[in-house]
């Protein structure tokens, strides 16, 4: 699945893209306009049985997204919701809608450090282990930070969910893939309880 990112100024385009696992450490990438940058939209995946698939604001099936700013910066996310939770009784779209919301409620009150794309994420999901309900569920995620007076932009991804830079068509930088294994992607989770040996859970 892909995700797109799109760029005003010699910046065009930015893809994330989405999938499951643990924090990289943030990346920082130059961006070089005569013009302060802006985010414009981003997108999440859908599944390949499109028809059947549930889509509301930040969310179309398993996956979710976010896209808001604060006076000096855009932010945006993604997270990627584990379709295997189904088979518990779970709906894995729930955890990942819950992940991003949050991330964008904590932007819009100014409570994230734009030089730290990985404490907003990491801010969000605590939270969502607080939550007096449990959601249950996991997900691999990315977010991403452009500070738009240093037109910087920052982002922190844990799993294969991800990000690309590309200019002039060219592909210039790439986030890593973190897996344990072969299709088991870091992540992040809450388990139903008696569930947590069986369950990987990054941080």
């Amino acid at each position: 699945m892909m995700q797109s990112i799109f760029w005003t100024g010699r910046l065009l385009s930015r893809a994330l893209r989405n999938g499951l696992s643990n924090f990289s450490s943030a990346a920082e990438l130059n961006v070089s306009t005569t013009k302060h940058p802006y985010l414009v939209s981003v997108v999440c995946g859908f599944p390949k049985d499109i028809a059947n698939g549930r889509t509301r604001k930040g969310q179309f099936g398993d996956d979710a997204w976010f896209s808001t700013n604060s006076s000096n910066a855009d932010v945006i996310g993604v997270a990627d919701g584990v379709g295997g939770w189904r088979a518990y009784g779970i709906d894995p779209g729930e955890f990942s809608s819950y992940l991003m919301r949050t991330c964008e409620r904590l932007v819009q009150m100014g409570h994230f450090k734009m030089t730290e794309p990985g404490d907003l994420l990491a801010k969000s999901y605590y939270e969502l282990l607080e939550h007096k309900k449990p959601i249950l569920g996991s997900s691999t995620a990315c977010v991403m930070i452009l500070d738009r007076s240093e037109s910087v932009m920052r982002a922190a991804n844990i799993g294969d969910s991800g990000y690309m830079v590309v200019r002039g068509g060219r592909v210039v930088h790439r986030s890593h893939e973190q897996q344990h294994y072969f299709n088991t992607p870091y992540q992040l989770s809450l388990p139903p309880p008696g569930h947590d040996r069986n369950v990987l859970s990054d941080r």
